[in-house]
């Protein structure tokens, strides 16, 4: 009898940067790829974009670009085991933000930079 073992790879982790983001209104974040649990941050991003000089693989490092872009964490959700979010949106308007999610081997995906619009609800 052969025995005999296998390994499954999990598919790349990415995010979908949101279409519309509003103040103080949910906005649905999903993902794919990676192992849960999952960790989503969302990071403030006053350049709004991405420090250009460190890249890992031609890939932005985004601890990197959190410290030393001058962006900084502004919240983050632990313990998710979806790949779905509904993040409150709880950042003011007119701010530009990246969501980050990193899965439990440690890696991590980004949205692109986008600003937060007014919403009509408040806090």
């Amino acid at each position: 009898m052969a025995l005999t073992t296998s390994s499954f790879a999990a598919d790349p982790l990415t995010i979908n940067t949101p279409a519309v983001a509003k103040q103080c209104e949910p906005t649905l974040v999903t993902w794919q790829g990676g192992i849960p649990a999952y960790q989503l941050e969302y990071v403030e991003s006053p350049t709004g974009g991405l420090h250009p000089q460190h890249k890992e693989n031609g890939v932005a490092d985004p601890l990197f670009y959190s410290v030393i872009s001058g962006g900084h964490l502004i919240g983050l959700f632990l313990h998710i085991n979806a790949t779905s979010f509904l993040w409150p949106t709880n950042v003011t308007a007119g701010t530009t933000v990246v969501l980050e999610v990193i899965d439990s081997n440690v890696a991590v995906a980004q949205t692109a930079p986008f600003v937060i619009q007014p919403g009509s609800v408040g806090c």
